[in-house]
C-alpha cells in the first residue's frame, strides 16, 4: 500500500470534506483528515490517503486538482487484513447485513452494519442501542 499525504492550511472544512469524498470515489482505500498546527502557528489539516500502488497516479492528479496543496509525500506500507465476508440475516426488526472476519485461530467475529441498525431504529422508532441489543443474538457464527 502507499500512504499519500499533504498538509493544507488554506481550505475550509466543506472543501476538505469534498476532497475526502473525491479521494474515496477516485479509488482510495481510505482517506482521513487530522487537525494540525503548521509553521507560523497556523492551524491546518494533514490529509492522508491509503491506496493501492496502481491507483496512486490517478489519486495524485485528483489531489492536485481538488486541493490547494503544493506538495505530496508518499510512503510504502505493508497492510495486513483478515479474510472477510458479508451476509444478510433476517431479524424480527428486519434484514441486517453482518460483516464477518476470520481470525488467525479460525474463530469468527461479526459486526452488524451501522447503517442497517440506524435505519431499523428509525423505522421502529427505537433507540439505536435497543436495536443493537436485539440484533446481537444474530451475531452468533
Amino acid at each position: 500500500m502507499v500512504l499519500v499525504s499533504c498538509q493544507i492550511d488554506d481550505m475550509d472544512g466543506e472543501a476538505l470534506a469534498t476532497l475526502q469524498q473525491v479521494m474515496l470515489e477516485g479509488g482510495a482505500l481510505d482517506a482521513w483528515l487530522q487537525p494540525i498546527h503548521m509553521k507560523k502557528q497556523r492551524p491546518g489539516h494533514l490529509v492522508e490517503i491509503l491506496a493501492r500502488p496502481d491507483h496512486v497516479k490517478a489519486l495524485r492528479q485528483l489531489l492536485w486538482s481538488h486541493s490547494t496543496t503544493l506538495g505530496l509525500r508518499e510512503q510504502w506500507h505493508h497492510r495486513w487484513v483478515l479474510p472477510r465476508r458479508q451476509e444478510q440475516r433476517q431479524t424480527p426488526l428486519g434484514p441486517v447485513r453482518i460483516k464477518w472476519a476470520t481470525l488467525p485461530d479460525g474463530s469468527r467475529r461479526g459486526k452488524a452494519e451501522h447503517g442497517d441498525l440506524a435505519a431499523l431504529a428509525r423505522r421502529h422508532q427505537l433507540p439505536l442501542q435497543e436495536v443493537r441489543r436485539q440484533v446481537q443474538s444474530f451475531l452468533e457464527p
